[in-house]
């Protein structure tokens, strides 16, 4: 879960490389609301083509809320139903809103001072009766224009038995002859990109189920196929 936020206004043109960003509007924020909302925002971020701008995307790495997936229907061609919930536990919320506050902080730092910077109101519709920019505010901004990394975890996660959904083996409790492969083994969700250890998470299945066809000698006289 993160927050895309185009925080800072300098007032002076800057000149070299812009840092984490990109030339042109740098509309970096995911849109709700209405059309007029969509172009007052176009407005503010081509305000600010001719000058120096730092936007940031502030990440909630170890976020302790968790969402949902259940059966639709019986029919396992039927899509589930996938309840996000992002936020459910208000702790996320409260720390998302303090990195963002921690974020803009750097204009109290010596060079920013120096260049004047003051923070981009996007004046959120729902958040228009809070005052910008305070801590409540930070929340609203953040239930109003947070998205998501995409890379959700943990619906068929490993663990002891009553608790996990497949073994130390990946194998699915109760079903044999099913194995889980992916993002949705872990228990909790990695620090950063979920690729790399999915990769992993995939070459470690793929050795242990080489091994499980070796076929293995028993009492002597028969063989038996792990799975």
């Amino acid at each position: 879960m993160a927050i895309q936020v185009k925080v800072l206004r300098l007032k002076e043109q800057l000149t070299g490389p812009m840092l984490g960003g990109s030339s042109g509007i740098n509309l970096m924020f995911y849109l709700r609301g209405n059309m007029a909302d969509y172009e007052t925002w176009v407005q503010k971020a081509k305000d600010t083509k001719l000058r120096g701008a730092l936007v940031a995307l502030v990440g909630h790495m170890q976020p302790k809320s968790r969402g949902t997936i259940i059966l639709r229907t019986s029919d396992p061609e039927d899509s589930p139903l996938i309840y996000s919930e992002y936020y459910n536990n208000t702790e996320d919320l409260e720390d998302l809103a303090k990195y963002v506050e921690d974020y803009v902080s750097v204009m109290n730092t010596r060079y920013f001072r120096n260049l004047k910077p003051e923070i981009i109101d996007l004046k959120v519709p729902q958040c228009q009766d809070l005052k910008f920019p305070s801590h409540e505010y930070w929340k609203c901004y953040i239930l109003n224009l947070s998205s998501s990394h995409y890379h959700p975890v943990g619906t068929c996660a490993m663990g002891v038995k009553g608790a996990g959904v497949v073994d130390e083996r990946l194998r699915v409790r109760g079903v044999r002859g099913l194995r889980v492969v992916d993002a949705s083994v872990m228990p909790t969700i990695t620090r950063g990109n979920t690729n790399a250890p999915t990769i992993m998470i995939a070459e470690k299945a793929a050795d242990m189920k080489r091994r499980s066809n070796i076929i293995a000698r028993g009492d002597g006289k028969s063989f038996r196929k792990l799975w």
